[in-house]
């Protein structure tokens, strides 16, 4: 992905990296996603903007480049199956596994950041053991992968969205599993700040473990998220209850 992302093609719109987790998952008892062949550990996908022409002649250098980092097409009809099951993937409480196999119905969350791409793979690591760790700890957990992609406009060399996808068996939460839940966020959310990253990219920090981040020092992030909430929604009226922004109301 490196090759790609620096290759200066102007024509490159993005990229986006499906590590093995995440091609794990997709292949999990979806009838409309198309089942890669083995040797499909990871996936790298690029979208062009262009004449016909441009494109044309560009994919080509994306190829080459591509190969060049042991990489192999996939081919046309795996891609449209992979975007057709996309229509069917948040309909996924059954995609969920506990640690010894057994299916359990789970929702998707998901921890997301502003990453460079030199710090990806180191990244990926860390967030992986974390993962795995809380998932041995609470059996309630499960990785459903990571995916990557850039997030800088007409320059896709720039920041890239890097999110894990947890799965979490919500009936089963209590007080002790919840808890473990906002250590694991903070766990992440930390990784990504030790490689000079954010947390977290495009869906908020208003939960508990990620605003908390924020050094008390500087006045915490909490209350200045609750301050936020009550001057653009005086009445309340958006998305009341979610996230815990009642709170800014209470006094």
């Amino acid at each position: 992905m490196h090759g790609i992302t620096t290759s200066g093609i102007a024509t490159l719109a993005g990229t986006v990296l499906f590590d093995e987790k995440k091609v794990e998952y997709l292949r999990r008892d979806d009838e409309a996603f198309i089942p890669m062949p083995p040797w499909v550990n990871s996936i790298v996908a690029t979208a062009l903007y262009g004449t016909k022409a441009e494109v044309r002649e560009a994919s080509k250098l994306l190829m080459d480049l591509g190969r060049k980092e042991g990489g192999r097409y996939t081919g046309d009809e795996m891609a449209v199956g992979d975007w057709a099951s996309r229509h069917d993937r948040y309909a996924n409480p059954l995609h969920g596994r506990l640690k010894d196999g057994t299916v359990a119905p789970m929702s998707w969350h998901c921890e997301d950041s502003s990453t460079n791409w030199s710090v990806i793979p180191k990244v990926r690591e860390e967030w992986t053991a974390i993962a795995q760790k809380y998932i041995d700890r609470y059996g309630i957990f499960d990785n459903w992968g990571m995916y990557c992609y850039t997030s800088a406009s007409y320059k896709p060399w720039g920041d890239f969205l890097t999110e894990i996808d947890i799965g979490i068996w919500e009936e089963r939460l209590d007080d002790e599993t919840w808890a473990g839940w906002v250590d694991f966020k903070t766990e992440i959310a930390k990784v990504s700040l030790k490689y000079g990253g954010s947390i977290s990219n495009c869906h908020g920090t208003t939960r508990i473990g990620d605003a908390e981040l924020v050094p008390e020092e500087m006045g915490g992030g909490w209350d200045v998220m609750l301050k936020i909430k009550r001057v653009l929604d005086p009445n309340n009226i958006m998305n009341p209850g979610k996230q815990m922004l009642d709170q800014a109301y209470e006094d």
